[in-house]
């Protein structure tokens, strides 16, 4: 699936999705890090990280898997 990281200035955004748009958003975030889950008629499209690599890892499987964001 396309996806890209960006490092600026110390850092680094992580992301994964498909491109076909999504309905839904909900921003985990505590501390220094925080992922955003994009969700579609209810499966996990996209992933939106930094300093959270498990989610970014984990969120990468579930749209292959097309499961449910967490």
């Amino acid at each position: 699936m396309p996806g890209f990281w960006s490092t600026i200035g110390a850092r680094t955004l992580k992301y994964a999705a498909w491109g076909d748009g999504f309905d839904a958003v909900r921003l985990d975030a505590n501390g220094a890090g925080f992922t955003a889950w994009y969700a579609r008629a209810g499966r996990c499209v996209g992933v939106l990280t930094h300093e959270r690599d498990a989610d970014y890892e984990g969120g990468r499987e579930l749209i292959a898997a097309g499961e449910p964001p967490p």
